[in-house]
């Protein structure tokens, strides 16, 4: 079980590699935007496990989740920064360049600006994720995947593992980028799960009316 987990959170975290390639490799910020969305809708699709996608479920407790997010991080971490490591030895020059500026640009935030950033990013990414689970229109809930993803990266909010991955493939690894990264990991996460308990809480509202 874990094993599997720790592979598909593997996979998941080279797709978001690829697609910050992509990313990084095109000029129109648009355009990259909607090609970046290519990692979130393959992730959902083929089930993977990507952390901003699964941390918003973490209340109320299940056992073992918790455990499962640790394994889906770390496994997130070896696919976004080894792709980015392993790019970072043969990619083309401008795209290495565009790599280092984006993410020492971050860096420059700090850490309560990335948090809070962070947070509006998590939010998205509960929602594209909630959606597709809960959509019934196939051609509507991919829709809502590629919004959601166009929408983080154009107004500035941050993804972890796609910080992950730009400390990876531009080779910044300093204390300033860690607590970038764990600011973004945090923000992320209470994003995800603040937006999860207030729909829980607005169904169980309904559910009490419905039973009145």
């Amino acid at each position: 079980m874990h094993q599997n987990v720790f592979i598909k959170a593997i996979t998941a975290g080279l797709y978001v590699g690829i697609a910050g390639i992509i990313y990084l490799s095109v000029s129109n910020p648009v355009l990259g935007a909607v090609l970046f969305s290519f990692a979130l809708v393959t992730i959902v699709v083929k089930n993977l496990y990507l952390y901003t996608g699964k941390i918003g479920y973490i209340l109320p407790y299940e056992k073992g989740y918790l455990k499962m997010m640790g394994i889906a991080l770390a496994g997130n971490i070896v696919g976004t920064v080894g792709t980015g490591l392993l790019y970072r030895l043969i990619g083309f020059q401008h795209v290495l360049i565009n790599a280092e500026n984006i993410f020492s640009t971050k860096i420059e935030k700090g850490f309560f600006q990335i948090f809070v950033l962070a947070i509006f990013c998590g939010f998205l990414m509960y929602v594209a994720v909630d959606s597709y689970k809960r959509v019934q229109d196939s051609i509507a809930r991919i829709l809502i995947i590629i919004f959601a993803v166009v929408i983080f990266i154009l107004a500035g909010f941050e993804h972890s593992i796609a910080n992950l991955f730009y400390m990876g493939v531009s080779g910044i690894f300093t204390w300033d980028a860690i607590v970038l990264i764990i600011g973004a990991l945090l923000g992320n996460a209470v994003g995800g799960i603040s937006l999860n308990l207030v729909e829980t809480v607005i169904a169980k509202e309904k559910l009490t009316k419905k039973e009145d």
